[in-house]
C-alpha cells in the first residue's frame, strides 16, 4: 500500500501459451487442489492463516500454502515466477502494480468465475470495488481486501503541555495564506533546544528539539501520507478520472500552491528537512522518541503508534482545507488470481471466502488492518473502540464523502519515475514548484 515503486522488469511479460497452460496449483485428488497464496505484510499472516484454515475446513481436499516475502522481494519474485510459469494461484495485489499486471493479461477476470462473479462491487466501502476493473469496466481483476485513509497521530502529553486539548486537534484547518489553526498548532508544538516554541520570540529554527510536524519523505507521485490530505482538501485531484486517468494535474495551481505552503513548514523550522527525515527511515522512531509531536500517517499503522511505551497517542483527522472539507486518499490492497493458475475456480473460491464475513470478520477482530467489506469494516471500528482506541477520524471519511480513491492508471511506474526526483528536488529546496510544469508535460505525453 505504500512506498516508491520501480518499473517492472521486462521479464514480467508472459507468453500467451504460459497464460493458458501454466500454473502453480496442482491436483490434490478429486474435487481438491493445492493452492499457493502470497502475502507481503508480516503482521497480517496470522489472521490470513486463520482464514485459510476456515476455508480448508469447508473445502476438504483443498490445501492452501501461504508464502510471505518482503515488499521488494515480493514483486521481484512474482515477476520471475510469472515468467517461469509457476506464479501463486492467489496474489495479494497493490493498486500501484495492478494496472501493469492487468494490462499484460496476467490476472484472472473474477467476474467470469462462478465463486466470485456474484460478489457485488458495492459491498465494499468507499467505492473501492471499482478500482480493480479494466479500463472499459467490463471485467473485475481483483477484489479489495482492506482500506486505509490518512490522519494525524499526536503525542497527547506534548499537546497537553502546550495547552492543546484533544478537542482542539479534532477541528484543525489549514490554508495557503497563513496555514490556519493547523500551522499555528504545529508552530506551538515545535520547541528548540532552549525550550522556546516556534511561535515565540527568539525561536532557533536551526536547533530544534521537537518538531511540531514530522516528515516521512517528499511523497513522490502519490504523497499518500505526506501531502495528499492537503492537496485533496484544496479542490485538487490526481487526474481527469479515476481509475484509468489519462491526464494528470501536477502542474495545477492548487497543487503547486499547496506544495509551496507545505514545504514552508521546513523553512520555518516546524518540520525537519528532507535530509533529516530520510535519515530517520520512517516517522515512527522520531515520534516514539518524542522528537515529533504530530505525524501525518495511515490508518494501517494504528497499532504501531498505540504500542509505543511511554507515549500516549491520540488520533485526529487531517485538517479541513480551503475547500471547506477534509481530504484523504482511500487506498487498498486486493486479492487477485493469476491468469495461469491450473485451478481458476478453486482460486476464485478461495478469494470469495477471503472476501466473506467468515474471513473479513476475523481480520476486523485482529485489528491489524481494516477490512473492505462494509459490515466487517464497521465491526473493526467497534472492536477498536472496545479497546479504548477511537479510529473514527479514519473511518468518518468513508461516510462524509471526503475520501478520494488512490490513483489507478496505466504507465504508473513511469509516472513515479518522473515525479520522485522532481518532488525530492522541490522538498529538498533544489528547485521551485515551477519544476512541476515540465514533469506534468512528460507524464501526460505518456498517454498520447
Amino acid at each position: 500500500m505504500r512506498r516508491s515503486i520501480s518499473t517492472l522488469a521486462a521479464t514480467a511479460l508472459i507468453s500467451a501459451a504460459c497464460l493458458t497452460g501454466c500454473g502453480s496449483g496442482s491436483s490434490a485428488g478429486s474435487g481438491g487442489a493445492n493452492l499457493t497464496m502470497w502475502l507481503w505484510n508480516p503482521p497480517e499472516k496470522a489472521e490470513q492463516q486463520k482464514c485459510v484454515d476456515g476455508f480448508e475446513a469447508k473445502n476438504p481436499g483443498t490445501k492452501v500454502k501461504i508464502e510471505q516475502y518482503g515488499w521488494g522481494d515480493y514483486w521481484n519474485n512474482l515477476t520471475t515466477h510469472m515468467a517461469a510459469g509457476d506464479a501463486p494461484d492467489v496474489i495479494t495485489m497493490s493498486s500501484v502494480y495492478f494496472p501493469q499486471y492487468q494490462q499484460q493479461h496476467q490476472l484472472l477476470d473474477l467476474s467470469k468465475t462462478a465463486a466470485t462473479k456474484k460478489i457485488g462491487l458495492g459491498d465494499f466501502v468507499g467505492g473501492l470495488g471499482r478500482s480493480w476493473t479494466d479500463p472499459e469496466g467490463k471485467g473485475t481483476y481483483a477484489l479489495p481486501k482492506e482500506w486505509s485513509t490518512q490522519g494525524l497521530f499526536y503525542n497527547k502529553d506534548l499537546a497537553k503541555k502546550a495547552g492543546i486539548g484533544d478537542s482542539d486537534m479534532q477541528k484543525l484547518a489549514w490554508n495557503t495564506e497563513d496555514g490556519g489553526t493547523f500551522e499555528k498548532t504545529v508552530a506551538h508544538l515545535t520547541v528548540d533546544r532552549n525550550g522556546v516554541r516556534g511561535d515565540e520570540p527568539g525561536f532557533d529554527k536551526k536547533h530544534v528539539k521537537v518538531y511540531g510536524l514530522g516528515l516521512l519523505d517528499s511523497g513522490g507521485a502519490l504523497g499518500q501520507v505526506e501531502w495528499s490530505p492537503y492537496v485533496l482538501s484544496n479542490g485538487w485531484d490526481y487526474s481527469d478520472k479515476n481509475p484509468w486517468g489519462t491526464k494528470f494535474n501536477y502542474s495545477d495551481p492548487a497543487f503547486k500552491s499547496t506544495i509551496e505552503w507545505w514545504r514552508s513548514m521546513i523553512t520555518k523550522g516546524y518540520s525537519p528537512t528532507l535530509a533529516q527525515a530520510l535519515s530517520a527511515v520512517s516517522t515512527q522512531q522520531p515520534y516514539a522518541a518524542g522528537k515529533y509531536a504530530i505525524v501525518s500517517e495511515g490508518s494501517f499503522n494504528t497499532q504501531i503508534y498505540q504500542s509505543f511505551k511511554g507515549v500516549k497517542t491520540g488520533i485526529a483527522p487531517s485538517p479541513i482545507g480551503p475547500s471547506g472539507k477534509r481530504g484523504t486518499q482511500l487506498n487498498s490492497n486486493a486479492y487477485s488470481a493469476w491468469a495461469g493458475t491450473k485451478n481458476p475456480e478453486k482460486a476464485a473460491k478461495l478469494i470469495a471466502y477471503l472476501e466473506s464475513p467468515a474471513c473479513q470478520d476475523v481480520i476486523a477482530k485482529a485489528g491489524t488492518v481494516y477490512p473492505a467489506l462494509k459490515s466487517s469494516s464497521d465491526l473493526a471500528v467497534k472492536q477498536q473502540k472496545a479497546k479504548g482506541v477511537d479510529v473514527t477520524p479514519f473511518s468518518n471519511y468513508l461516510t462524509d464523502g471526503t475520501a478520494h480513491l488512490a490513483p489507478v492508471a496505466d504507465h504508473w511506474s513511469q509516472v513515479v519515475a518522473i515525479m520522485q526526483p522532481v518532488m525530492d528536488s522541490i522538498i529538498g529546496f533544489k528547485s521551485g514548484v515551477s519544476a512541476l510544469d515540465s514533469a506534468n508535460d512528460k507524464i501526460n505525453a505518456l498517454y498520447k
